[in-house]
């Protein structure tokens, strides 16, 4: 899996072991 998962308004978040953003 990526450390960062890119929300659909462009900003960039890391993964903290929630769910899917």
């Amino acid at each position: 899996m990526e450390k960062y998962v890119i929300l659909n308004n462009g900003v960039k978040m890391p993964r903290l072991g929630f769910g899917v953003y």
